[in-house]
């Protein structure tokens, strides 16, 4: 782990990562690219009242942070429980993710207190049908596209087996590329699943602890190889066969089953196959920000 640097150090003298590398997709409850304004939308437990959490100049959301209906995010809050309603994407399109139904959105705020791992605010998916869903299709991850994808996130137990992200609405057929974060067997961080439902493509890391992992895949639309936190060696496995690329899900393996019983605090999803010079520069940023290796 680097030292005696700190994370809103490296972005205010070197720039936002995201503005050196652009991505499609950006979920992070830091500011990660120049532009960008807004980290999520929160609804207040007393009154279901929404308002959107501004992104920091630098760390990470907190209960300083201001919200756009005036003031803090804690003083908008007090004693009531915060659940997030829409997670705003800063990356290079329209593309933002949302669960409009109240009863399936996951917490940030539990009683005044706010949601965190290893020190930083993060979502915490509450298992009991807990996700969000985007509107249409993510472009960066059509079948046969090249992509690489970053996530930050953690299993609340060892038993879970809930998916971290997936690209279906269940509409049957060729179904999804799932990206979970579980430490039983199988251990599986990253499948495709065919029509016939076997796994075109498995990979395979134990989990041993509860604590975050970062994890990365990476597709070059004919092979998929996967790495956990600093890792060196990649895990890579060849496939054939296609897969639907439906809404994007967040926080289960399906649109209406395995749900992550854990946290989420980032994900990034680009669309190309980043060499291993950038993917190790966007890593090493991510660890700089929650100190995970």
């Amino acid at each position: 782990m680097i030292t005696g640097i700190t994370a809103s150090s490296i972005l205010k003298d070197t720039g936002f990562i995201f503005d050196k590398y652009p991505a499609a997709f950006v979920f992070s409850l830091f500011k990660l690219k120049y532009s960008a304004t807004k980290t999520i939308e929160v609804r207040r437990s007393s009154d279901n009242a929404l308002t959107d959490v501004l992104l920091k100049e630098s760390g990470s959301l907190d209960l300083n942070s201001l919200v756009s209906s005036g003031g803090t995010l804690g003083a908008w809050v007090g004693s009531n429980s915060a659940f997030v309603r829409r997670c705003y994407n800063q990356g290079s399109i329209d593309f933002d993710i949302l669960q409009s139904t109240n009863s399936l959105q996951p917490r940030i705020i539990e009683a005044g207190v706010l949601e965190v791992k290893n020190l930083n605010a993060a979502i915490n998916m509450l298992t009991s049908s807990t996700k969000f869903e985007s509107s249409s299709a993510l472009s960066a991850l059509n079948n046969g596209s090249s992509f690489t994808i970053y996530t930050v996130s953690a299993n609340r137990t060892t038993e879970s087996f809930g998916g971290l992200l997936c690209t279906t609405n269940n509409s049957g057929g060729q179904r999804m590329v799932i990206f979970k974060d579980s430490r039983t067997s199988p251990n599986r961080n990253c499948l495709l699943e065919t029509s016939s439902g076997v796994f075109a493509a498995n990979l395979s890391t134990p989990r041993v602890t509860t604590d975050q992992v970062l994890q990365i895949v990476s597709s070059s639309g004919t092979a998929i190889s996967s790495w956990d936190n600093n890792a060196t060696g990649d895990q890579n496995v060849a496939f054939t066969g296609s897969y639907n690329n439906d809404l994007l899900i967040v926080g289960s393996q399906h649109v209406n089953q395995s749900f992550l019983d854990g946290t989420i605090q980032e994900i990034i999803i680009r669309d190309i196959k980043d060499t291993d010079v950038v993917r190790n520069e966007i890593r090493d940023n991510i660890n700089l920000r929650y100190s995970i290796y």
